[in-house]
């Protein structure tokens, strides 16, 4: 499932890169859905753990691997175990690496598109005559002051 989210991510960065808003809104939309998908099986995950920490009478507040690693009889199966846990935490690092640079290029984007919008937009000082800007100064009087 983690593996799914990273290429998830990796997919993203792509359309990120390439600006094309509707495939990243599609990625998202999977990507909520693998996400819940992850929280449901972590839930089930704990629960086997609780389950299995009874099981073995293994009275730890730290519900470990490797507390858990300790009571493994075999080398075989504590070396699978370590394999898998090495490998999630892994993909949780490339996971975390890709959401890192998706965020960077995202902010970069919209200092981009920010930066364009004000360079298009003039601003209300250049939008304003001013007295010192034009070259034929008038003089400024009231309709009062004129001569009937």
């Amino acid at each position: 499932m983690h593996e799914e989210l990273l290429q998830i991510s990796e997919d993203k960065t792509e359309y990120i890169k390439k600006g094309d808003m509707e495939q990243l809104s599609k990625l998202l939309i999977q990507e909520r859905k693998q996400l819940q998908l992850i929280t449901q099986i972590e839930a089930d995950r704990q629960q086997q753990v609780e389950h299995i920490f009874n099981h073995l009478h293994i009275d730890s507040e730290d519900k470990t691997v490797s507390e858990l690693l300790k009571y493994v009889n075999t080398e075989d199966e504590k070396r699978e175990i370590e394999h898998h846990v090495t490998a999630l935490v892994e993909i949780i690092v490339k996971l975390k690496q890709s959401e890192q640079l998706n965020n960077d290029l995202l902010q970069q984007s919209m200092q981009f598109v920010q930066f364009s919008l004000d360079m298009l937009q003039p601003s209300m000082k250049n939008m304003n005559y001013n007295e010192k800007s034009s070259g034929n100064e008038t003089v400024k009087r009231s309709v009062f002051d004129s001569k009937a």
